[in-house]
């Protein structure tokens, strides 16, 4: 059910997350109407009353998510029109709508300050007190008590079932830099607060993905003596044709216009001490950038001013700033956070309905 990031616990999955609390509605004042509420097009994670009959509409997440208050206002809609679990629902009561969320955006909070709906905002963390961990619903408010729900130590993977990830992860640490370490660390939490988001470890390497579909990837590299990363990125060539060009580039060798294609996805070591990066490079699957030379693929460099062309090839070298204009549509977006977050959303389209 639960899983350790860094130095902090988090639920699995979403669904984890769900099937928790609604087993421990009572620390909430509640009893459980019902789970995944279908009105429609739209389903409610948590349907719950208290003894009178007051309605909550509880919509949880385990990432951020710019929607939710848009959300629950949908279920509401759907709630008054239906008027289900009569008579355990008196809807002469205020139907309370409840988020439950990590952290909440700032379109969470123009949405709701704008609603004429009275949306509680509380965010949950896990946090622990010795040998015990604890769910806590905290506030956005500051103005409700904070609801501590104690988590069975059953919850949590033992050592044991973990220790080949953990020595896979230690291994590889050992090699880096106190910044390559903080670096990594600060990604490999970033990754795995994403709903869905797991964490592999082949043989030297530490991957993040969901049924295949791969997000990033981080390694040591033996060439370069340095940790290594690779991200999942849209990937843009020469197009002689034409045909689904996104933009056109004139060199100054005076030959005819290059015209840029991009794929959905591809792997793409990425060139970064961390902060900014300066250089995305194609790379198949199972190669290191020791073959940096032999991959047919393009090499996006700060460092270059036009494309140049591999012989005849549709790939070649071409300036970082074109690849970050048509394909990130802003050409200064060289800092590895705006990167990551890129591949990130690309990640999320491309596992839309993978289990």
């Amino acid at each position: 059910m639960l899983k350790k990031v860094a130095s902090r616990w988090e639920f699995v999955t979403e669904e984890a997350l769900e099937t928790f609390l609604a087993e421990h509605l009572q620390y909430l004042g509640l009893s459980l109407l019902k789970r995944q509420y279908v009105a429609i097009e739209d389903r409610s994670d948590i349907i719950a009353a208290d003894p009178q009959g007051q309605v909550s509409i509880i919509e949880l997440k385990n990432s951020d998510d710019s929607g939710l208050v848009a959300q629950l206002t949908r279920y509401y809609d759907r709630l008054i029109e239906d008027r289900p679990f009569s008579p355990l629902a008196d809807y002469s009561l205020e139907v309370k709508l409840v988020a439950i969320a990590p952290i909440f955006k700032r379109q969470n909070l123009i949405d709701r300050k704008y609603s004429r709906l009275d949306i509680t905002l509380l965010r949950h963390e896990i946090h622990q007190e010795g040998e015990q961990l604890f769910l806590m619903l905290i506030d956005h408010d500051e103005q409700l008590p904070t609801i501590r729900i104690p988590i069975p130590s059953t919850a949590a993977p033992d050592e044991q079932s973990s220790s080949l990830e953990k020595r896979t992860l230690k291994n590889i640490l050992a090699k880096w830099s106190p910044e390559e370490k903080t670096g990594v660390l600060a990604l490999r939490d970033r990754l795995l607060s994403i709903s869905k988001m797991e964490e592999t470890t082949p043989t030297g390497r530490v991957l993040y993905e969901r049924g295949q579909k791969f997000c990033a990837e981080v390694r040591y590299n033996e060439t370069i003596g340095q940790a290594a990363l690779f991200l999942w990125l849209p990937e843009a060539y020469i197009n002689h044709t034409g045909r689904g060009a996104i933009g056109v580039v004139i060199p100054s060798t005076g030959l005819r216009a290059f015209l840029l294609t991009v794929r959905q996805s591809t792997r793409m070591f990425v060139s970064t001490d961390w902060q900014v990066f300066d250089k995305l490079v194609y790379m198949e699957r199972g190669h290191n950038i020791d073959n940096i030379r032999t991959m047919q693929g393009m090499q996006w460099d700060a460092k270059a001013d036009e494309i140049k062309r591999w012989g005849t090839k549709s790939y070649g070298i071409g300036p970082l700033s074109m690849y970050l204009k048509h394909v990130l549509a802003d050409e200064s977006a060289n800092r590895l956070d705006t990167l990551i977050d890129f591949a990130i959303n690309n990640w999320k389209e491309r596992t839309v309905g993978v289990k």
